[in-house]
């Protein structure tokens, strides 16, 4: 099923409904916008053509030992940025191809609007969150920073790699994570960085979650309706971190999201009952 959303119209209470419920970031369609029927021909015949390629089957690679390959981690327990505000758990993931052309410099500015847009389709940023584009000579940089909202950030290197994050909900007594809503946050990201990354070839994948010294694991429909909660021993700059172990087809990122966010998830979760011992 594709979904296109026809924009710069008003819509009815129902309507928009509707559209909020088949955008959800974390179980919603892909979907596009569109303006006109010249603007949306090319749109559709464009993604019919990449459910094609989209087909190929979920396969986990290991890395061979000659690849060389950094995760360029948002979160920075030895130098924490200053973005972040004290309490804040971050939940990050790492797109990275193992063999894409680069990105000329000059096409990097061009791409702030479309990291804006589709992070707003894909629900990483709420509607009404201002954004701020920052950039380098190697990346583009798109985030959201509402005081009293959690923050979000999308990132696109010129290596191709795609960098997601977004500060998990909290209460009064710290952030929940639970597996099932690790697993869907997790294939949102994926689905989102499939926008960006090259549809030929593998990508090697990580996600993170840090700090955890004020997570505990339980389930997220609890968070502002518990009196008490039990934290570990991992300190303040406890990680639980899915680091890069194995290749998937980039084709896949979108058409698989799920079973890839479910493993990614898993090793996340592995890691921080690890730390909680």
């Amino acid at each position: 099923m594709l979904v296109f959303v026809k924009q710069g119209i008003e819509v009815e209470p129902r309507q928009q409904e509707f559209i909020n419920r088949v955008e959800e970031y974390t179980g919603g369609r892909f979907r596009a916008g569109f303006r006109t029927a010249v603007d949306l021909q090319p749109k559709v015949a464009g993604a019919l053509g990449e459910l094609a390629v989209q087909q190929a089957p979920l396969v986990f690679t290991p890395l061979p030992a000659t690849i060389d390959l950094a995760v360029p981690w948002i979160y920075d327990p030895a130098a924490r940025a200053e973005a972040f505000s004290s309490h804040a758990a971050i939940l990050e993931c790492h797109a990275l191809p193992l063999a894409a052309p680069r990105l000329p410099a000059a096409s990097l500015d061009m791409l702030a609007d479309r990291l804006a847009e589709l992070g707003r389709l894909h629900r990483l940023f709420q509607t009404e969150q201002a954004l701020q584009v920052t950039s380098d000579p190697e990346s583009i940089a798109v985030s959201a920073a509402n005081r009293g909202q959690p923050r979000a950030g999308l990132v696109v290197r010129r290596s191709r790699a795609v960098s997601l994050w977004a500060e998990l909900e909290r209460d009064m007594l710290g952030h929940v994570v639970e597996a099932a809503d690790l697993t869907q946050r997790i294939a949102g990201m994926l689905r989102l960085a499939a926008e960006f990354v090259p549809h030929e070839g593998d990508v090697a994948l990580a996600a993170g979650l840090g700090p955890t010294d004020q997570v505990v694991e339980g389930l997220v429909s609890d968070l502002g309706r518990r009196n008490q909660a039990s934290f570990g021993l991992g300190g303040r700059r406890a990680l639980a971190r899915a680091e890069l172990e194995d290749s998937v087809p980039a084709a896949t990122l979108g058409s698989a999201s799920a079973e890839i966010g479910q493993e990614l998830a898993a090793r996340v979760l592995h890691q921080f009952r690890a730390s909680r011992r």
